[in-house]
C-alpha cells in the first residue's frame, strides 16, 4: 500500500542501518556485460553504489559474478549470490538479508548497483525512514516507485520477502515460478511512503543510450553491437562462414566473459572464452567451465 509521495528532500538522520547492493542481473540490453564495472567520472558504478552507503554497519553485495577485489577487501562487505542464479531481485534481497543476519539493524537500504546518483537518494530516503511504518521508497518524476532505491524497516522487509518466496514455492512449476517471486508480491505486503526524487537520482544504466547520455564509454565491441544487431544471428552467420556446425550459447559465453573480466582483468575475457571453446570441443559443458572460473576467482580473492 503506497502513501502519497512526499515532495521535498532533506538531510539524513543518523539511523542505524545495513545495506544491500544488488549487483547481479543479466544486462541483456548491454550485451551481458557487468554493468557495475562501467566507469563514470572516474569511478565504477560498483564503487558509486558502495560509496552511497558509507554509513551502513554492513553491506551485502549480491552478485552472480565474482566481485572486484576491492569489494572483497572492504571489511563491511559480505558477498552473496541469489539462489537460484538470476533468480531476480526478491531472491537477491533474501540472499542479502541472510548475509546481514549476524546483527541486523532496524533499517535496510536496498540499492540497485547500476544507479548513477544513488548517494544523494540514499541520504534523502534515510532522512525520512523513521517517520514511516515499513519504510520509504524512491519515486521518479514519472510517478514510478523504485523498490530498488528504498529504505525498509528490516523486520517488515524480511517477513514480506519470506512470504513472497513461500508463495511462489506453492505454485505449480510454470513460467511464473521459474522467474521467481516478483517485487510486486513484496510491495503489496508493505505500507511504504513514497518520496519524489529528481530524475538524476533515479537514473540507471540499462541500454547503450543510457550509457551515452551519462558519458559512459562501453568497454566491449559486443556491447556496441547489441543495440543494433542480433548477437545470436551474428554468431550463426560467422559459424556458417567458417563451415562450423555449432550453435553458440550466446548468453552463457557473454556471462563467462563478464565474470572473467570483472573478477580478474578485462583481457582475461577473450582468453577465457577461447579456452572455453577448446573445452567445448572436448565435450566439456560451458556451465562447467563457468563454475570452474568462478571457483578459482573466489579462491584467489584476498
Amino acid at each position: 500500500m503506497m502513501a502519497a509521495p512526499a515532495s521535498s528532500v532533506g538531510r539524513p538522520r543518523p539511523i542505524a542501518h545495513d545495506a544491500i547492493v544488488l549487483a547481479g542481473g543479466r544486462a541483456s540490453r548491454l550485451g551481458g556485460i557487468d554493468k557495475t564495472a562501467l566507469m563514470i567520472d572516474g569511478a565504477s558504478l560498483a564503487a558509486r553504489a558502495i560509496g552511497a552507503v558509507t554509513e551502513a554497519r554492513a553491506v551485502a553485495y549480491v552478485a552472480h559474478a565474482a566481485p572486484p577485489r576491492w569489494v572483497v577487501a572492504d571489511r563491511r562487505v559480505r558477498v552473496a549470490s541469489e539462489d537460484p542464479p538470476w533468480g531476480g531481485p526478491v531472491a537477491a534481497i533474501a540472499a542479502g538479508l541472510d548475509g546481514l543476519a549476524d546483527d541486523p539493524q532496524p533499517f535496510t537500504v536496498v540499492l540497485a548497483g547500476d544507479l548513477v546518483g544513488g548517494a544523494a537518494a540514499v541520504a534523502a530516503l534515510l532522512a525520512r525512514a523513521t517517520a514511516t511504518r515499513h519504510g520509504v521508497v524512491g519515486v521518479d518524476p514519472d510517478g514510478r516507485s523504485q523498490p530498488l532505491l528504498a529504505v525498509y524497516r528490516t523486520p517488515a522487509l524480511a517477513t514480506a520477502v519470506g512470504e513472497a518466496l513461500a508463495e511462489v514455492q506453492r505454485e505449480p512449476r510454470d513460467a511464473v515460478r521459474r522467474r521467481g517471486a516478483s517485487m510486486r508480491a513484496v510491495l503489496r505486503r508493505l505500507e511504504l511512503r513514497g518520496l519524489e526524487l529528481p530524475a538524476s537520482w533515479c537514473a540507471d544504466i540499462d541500454t547503450p543510450a543510457d550509457a551515452a547520455h551519462h558519458g559512459i564509454e562501453l568497454p566491449t565491441p559486443e556491447v556496441q553491437m547489441s543495440g543494433s544487431r542480433d548477437l545470436e544471428g551474428w554468431s550463426r552467420e560467422l559459424a556458417e562462414a567458417l563451415g562450423l556446425d555449432v550453435e553458440a550459447e550466446v548468453a552463457g559465453v557473454l556471462d563467462l566473459a563478464r565474470i572473467a573480466a570483472h573478477g580478474l582483468a578485462r583481457p582475461s575475457a577473450p582468453l577465457t572464452t577461447f579456452i572455453a571453446g577448446y573445452a567445448a570441443a572436448r565435450g566439456i559443458p560451458l556451465a562447467e567451465v563457468t563454475a570452474e572460473v568462478e571457483r578459482r576467482l573466489v579462491e584467489e580473492a584476498p
